[in-house]
């Protein structure tokens, strides 16, 4: 729309100003093409201010989306960059803007912080933005790399639409597994409850965004997973799954078949009783595990957890969450304090969208390769399973994070007083 009216509307050296989502200039894949900033003839399409207004929430019924208001010049200069970005905030608490608030009173409601925006790449202009004063778009540029973990990273399990079938209930009784689908987490509304007892081989504790927390992933229910872990892509021929099992998926059979094609996953030709996204990283006996949706970046280490029978199974994280796999918990503890340190928030917070911290990250934050002869690195693993280990509270362990984030930083060159403006810089991002 902004390009078409644009094209359609302006003359040359005209301005134009649009309520947009925010997400197109700071999204890793869905504003790449728009953030080209050319017209198909070759005419620049030129971005003079950003005035970043989410965090007022102005409009009626606002949910998810993030707004802004962009300003462009056409046809008269290419973008030029640093770019203005005013970021607009309630100035205390009970101060709010709505869609009817007059002008005046917004200017009384508000304090405006003028910052600056950028390619995170500068040598790829369509790359994300960030944002930040000057001072902290220059540490982002000695800091921002990519990790030796980058081609590692994948994304949990997906169900394509049958989380009400696959995810469920469990518990045991007279010797037995007992299963009940959760049939209100799908989106089909016609999927009933049903309730089954099932062999354990293919059930599995679930880890889904909302039980992992920074350090910590607890889960709470169970899912059935139908994969081999040594062959886990595709699923296991149905006739050879354990009969209860095939019971169970059989109930549910119409409405399995009828999920939509996506890529190679295609259940009404194919095998229609499989997941998509099952690999070998989802299996792994040690992970990090990382939140898609949240501001900032939430990272926890998880191993295995308790079937209803007492024996141990394998953590499998749902699509909501990212996955490194890891061989030893050293490794593991190690990624995930450097991903929940300060340095690593205020990366992500920079440029990354709240719902959409995916595996993009780890082209951006420097996560060295685990080197176990690497005293700092030990270190650095050695804090971080003594916060996740400690059984209480983040907010009361101020000195063990400090200290995480101070190796952290260490690690990758920073001086105290770089350390500090990261620190500042991650407070005003509004990361907890």
């Amino acid at each position: 729309m902004t390009y078409v009216a644009a094209d359609k509307y302006a003359n040359e050296g005209a301005s134009l100003g649009l309520v947009l989502p925010k997400t197109i200039f700071q999204s890793e894949l869905g504003g790449w093409h728009f953030r080209r900033f050319q017209m198909p003839n070759g005419k620049p399409l030129g971005v003079s201010t950003v005035d970043d207004i989410d965090r007022l929430r102005p409009f009626s019924g606002q949910a998810t989306n993030m707004s802004c208001v962009a300003a462009f010049t056409f046809d008269a200069h290419p973008t030029g960059y640093p770019v203005p970005w005013n970021r607009w905030e309630p100035r205390g608490e009970g101060r709010s803007v709505g869609p009817h608030t007059p002008y005046s009173a917004v200017l009384e409601a508000v304090q405006i912080s003028p910052l600056q925006a950028q390619p995170i790449d500068i040598g790829q202009r369509q790359s994300p933005w960030v944002v930040g004063d000057r001072e902290a778009l220059s540490v982002l540029r000695q800091v921002t790399t990519s990790s030796g973990y980058a081609s590692l990273a994948r994304e949990g399990i997906n169900t394509r639409g049958a989380n009400g079938i696959f995810f469920v209930d469990a518990s045991f009784r007279d010797g037995q597994i007992f299963i009940t689908n959760r049939h209100h987490d799908g989106r089909n509304e016609q999927i009933e409850e049903f309730t089954q007892s099932v062999e354990r081989e293919h059930l599995y504790p679930l880890l889904r965004g909302e039980n992992v927390g920074r350090f910590t992933g607890v889960p709470d229910h169970f899912v059935l997973v139908p994969h081999d872990p040594d062959d886990p892509v595709d699923p296991i021929l149905f006739r050879r799954l354990p009969s209860r099992t095939r019971d169970f998926l059989s109930h549910f059979r119409p409405y399995l078949q009828a999920r939509r094609r996506f890529r190679n996953f295609n259940p009404a030709e194919g095998p229609w009783h499989g997941l998509y996204s099952v690999l070998s990283a989802t299996f792994s006996p040690y992970k990090v595990v990382w939140r898609e949706i949240h501001r900032g970046c939430v990272a926890a280490v998880v191993g295995n957890a308790r079937l209803p029978d007492g024996t141990m199974a394998v953590i499998i994280p749902d699509h909501k969450l990212f996955i490194i796999p890891c061989s030893k918990q050293e490794e593991a503890d190690f990624i995930c304090g450097f991903l929940n340190s300060e340095v690593a928030n205020f990366i992500v917070g920079s440029y990354a969208v709240t719902t959409g911290i995916s595996t993009h990250i780890l082209r951006r934050v420097p996560i060295p390769r685990f080197d176990p002869d690497n005293i700092r690195h030990i270190r650095i693993s050695e804090q971080s399973r003594s916060l996740r280990e400690a059984g209480v509270p983040l907010s009361v362990l101020d000195d063990r994070l400090s200290e995480l984030n101070v190796l952290v930083g260490q690690e990758i060159g920073l001086g105290a007083r770089v350390r500090s403006r990261v620190r500042d810089a991650v407070r005003s991002l509004g990361i907890r």
